[in-house]
C-alpha cells in the first residue's frame, strides 16, 4: 500500500541520517607505532582518543595523559602507581615565569665574571645557538604509494647533502578526517606553546603553513629516521577509526591520588 510504502521510505531515511549523525559525533582512535632502531630497540604502541574537545593518548599500559581543552587542564597518570599530576595554564605560565628567571640570574651572575671569563661563556652560548641543525629540504619522490589502507605520496628529506627522513603523507579526505577532527590536537599545542614560544609545534596538520613550514604537504602516515646512512627510528599510524567513547576515558579514575608536579617548584 501507500502508507507502508511511505512508512519503508521514512524508516530508510531515519537509519541513513542515524549513520550520518553518528559519523559525524562519533570520536576517532588512533594507533600508530613508534620503532627505536637503536641500541636495543623496541617498538611501542601509542593509542590517541579524540573526542570534540578531549583527548587521550596512551603509551603502553602505565603511562596515560588527558587533555581537556575546555577546562584547561593536562593529566598524566601513572596506572600502574594509581597517581596522577595536573598542569594548568596558569601553571605553564609559571613555569615559563621560572624559565625566565633563571635566565635572568645566568645573566646576572655573567656580569659578575671576569671580563676573560665573561667574553669566554658568551662566545660558547653564541657559538651554541650557531650550532643549530640546518633545515631538513623535502622532495616528492613518489606517488600514490600504498601504507597500510592509504595512498599517500613520498618524500625524502636531506640536510646538508645527507638523507634525513622519508616520508609518507595523505591529505585529511584521505585519512578521512577533518579540520573539527584535529582540533583537540592543536589546543593542545596552543597549550604548551608558552614554554617554546618558537616551535612550530601549533601549526594546523596539513594546512598551508603546515606544508610551508614542515616542507611537504599533508599529514605524515609514516615516517623513517636516518642517522649516518642507518636508520634510527620508524614511526607509522596503523589505523584510525571512529567510534564512540565513555565519557570515563576522560576522566581520572576513582581511587588514584593526585602528586604534586616535580616541574613546579
Amino acid at each position: 500500500s501507500i502508507l507502508m510504502t511511505y512508512l519503508k521510505t521514512l524508516i530508510s531515511m531515519i537509519f541513513i541520517l542515524s549513520l550520518f549523525v553518528n559519523h559525524v559525533n562519533a570520536g576517532i582512535l588512533m594507533v600508530s607505532s613508534d620503532e627505536s632502531l637503536q641500541g636495543e630497540g623496541g617498538v611501542s604502541i601509542i593509542k590517541t582518543y579524540m573526542d570534540k574537545n578531549k583527548m587521550r593518548v596512551e603509551s603502553g599500559e602505565n603511562e596515560v595523559v588527558i587533555y581537556h581543552q575546555d577546562k584547561g587542564v593536562f593529566w598524566a597518570l601513572d596506572n600502574k602507581a594509581k597517581t596522577y599530576t595536573e598542569m594548568t595554564k596558569d601553571d605553564i605560565k609559571a613555569m615559563k615565569s621560572q624559565m625566565d628567571e633563571a635566565m635572568k640570574r645566568m645573566q646576572d651572575q655573567m656580569k659578575d665574571l671576569p671580563p676573560e671569563q665573561r667574553q669566554m661563556v658568551e662566545e660558547m652560548m653564541k657559538g651554541k645557538m650557531q650550532s643549530e641543525p640546518a633545515k631538513t629540504t623535502f622532495n616528492k619522490v613518489a606517488s600514490k604509494v600504498k601504507v597500510n589502507q592509504w595512498t599517500t605520496d613520498k618524500y625524502e628529506g636531506h640536510r646538508q647533502g645527507s638523507l634525513e627522513k622519508e616520508v609518507w603523507s595523505a591529505d585529511m579526505d584521505e585519512l578521512g578526517l577533518d579540520d573539527e577532527s584535529l582540533q583537540v590536537m592543536t589546543g593542545l599545542s596552543e597549550f604548551f606553546k608558552e614554554l617554546s614560544p618558537d616551535s612550530n609545534a601549533v601549526l594546523k596538520p596539513g594546512s598551508k603553513e603546515w606544508e610551508k613550514e614542515m616542507g611537504y604537504a599533508g599529514i605524515p602516515v609514516k615516517s623513517i629516521d636516518y642517522r649516518d646512512g642507518q636508520k634510527t627510528g620508524i614511526t607509522e599510524i596503523k589505523e584510525i577509526s571512529k567510534q564512540d567513547f565513555p565519557a570515563s576515558m576522560f576522566e581520572i579514575p576513582a581511587g588514584y591520588k593526585k602528586m604534586a608536579n616535580p616541574q613546579m617548584r
